[in-house]
């Protein structure tokens, strides 16, 4: 048994489980091997699109999974709902106004 791991096979408190850490150099590897991550993110687009991959056709879930990571690298994971307050606690309400402002006098020349 290793000796970051107990007899139980659980990690021991305090050691890591993975000394050595990521490999120096993968990510510049993985860089290489997907032209910047071009390669990834044309795959990801053929999946979410519905086209055959490899010669299988992608089930919804594999469309929305692919929307889905798509949608977080390219605008960031959605923060998710947090609600505030305590129990018994009623809603807060907040009143949210926005300033348009009139264009119609630009000048245009």
């Amino acid at each position: 048994m290793s000796e970051n791991r107990a007899e139980s096979g659980r990690f021991v408190k305090g050691i890591s489980g993975n000394p050595g850490g990521r490999p120096k150099g993968l990510a510049e590897k993985v860089r290489k091997a997907t032209k910047d991550g071009s390669i990834i993110i044309r795959l990801m687009v053929a999946v979410a699109e519905g086209k055959a991959v490899g010669g299988q056709k992608p089930t919804i879930r594999d469309r929305l999974d692919a929307a889905r990571w798509l949608a977080d690298r390219g605008w960031g994971k959605a923060v998710p709902a947090m609600e505030y307050g305590g129990p018994g606690s009623g809603a807060i309400e907040a009143d949210i106004r926005f300033h348009i402002p009139d264009n119609s006098r630009q000048n245009t020349r």
